[in-house]
């Protein structure tokens, strides 16, 4: 049995929909009230819907650190021309509609076709070492500085959708203390999702 929040297609008793349960539990097998059941909003449309690709951010040292805690509106806020990043209006006026995003690696893509899709998350890790020397109290050079930045998010406002990829690659320290690139990161692809209903509070 799952023990997911959100549960979108068929749950574990075999209902299709988009099921939503309260904060802690399982949307699968709910003790309580969801939180949403679309079985129970007769105009649960789909209004919008597009997609995109997103390229990865330069590859550095510190790319895991540079991107640590920003959220894709504040981001495109601050580097609007950046690839990296994008920013589409919903059309929707009134209210913040809810919004579903997906996306995908090139790997994952065959004959133009989706063969998974993930949720969106993002993974961003910085390692720096330094021994301090014992001559002055000073740190001594950096032994180990590694940086890893990957995945996708997306945030929602009254006007537009945002849409960030945080893919930076791995980048890593060899045994000479030389900062090399692991790997660069990759091309996000994504779609998304617009619901005629007000957003549920729930990162779907």
């Amino acid at each position: 049995m799952g023990t997911n929040r959100v549960v979108i297609g068929q749950n574990d008793a075999g209902t299709y929909g988009l099921f939503v349960a309260q904060k802690g539990d399982n949307a699968n097998n709910p003790s309580g009230n969801l939180a949403f059941d679309s079985r129970a909003s007769a105009n649960f449309n789909v209004i919008g819907y597009g997609q995109g690709t997103l390229s990865a951010h330069a590859n550095t040292s510190t790319i895991a650190s540079t991107l640590y805690n920003k959220s894709p509106k504040t981001f495109y806020t601050s580097n609007t021309s950046s690839g990296s990043v994008a920013r589409v209006a919903h059309n929707v006026s009134g209210y913040t509609p809810t919004v579903i995003a997906r996306f995908i690696y090139a790997d994952y893509i065959s004959s133009g076709k989706a063969l998974k899709v993930f949720t969106p998350a993002v993974h961003l890790s910085h390692l720096r070492v330094e021994f301090v020397s014992f001559s002055d109290g000073t740190p001594d050079d950096p032994k180990i500085n590694n940086s890893i930045a990957h995945g996708f998010d997306y945030e929602t406002d009254g006007t537009y959708m945002y849409f960030m990829s945080y893919e930076g690659g791995f980048n890593a320290y060899n045994t000479l203390r030389q900062s090399r690139t692991i790997y660069s990161g990759r091309t996000i692809y994504y779609s998304y999702l617009i619901f005629d209903q007000p957003d549920i509070g729930v990162k779907l």
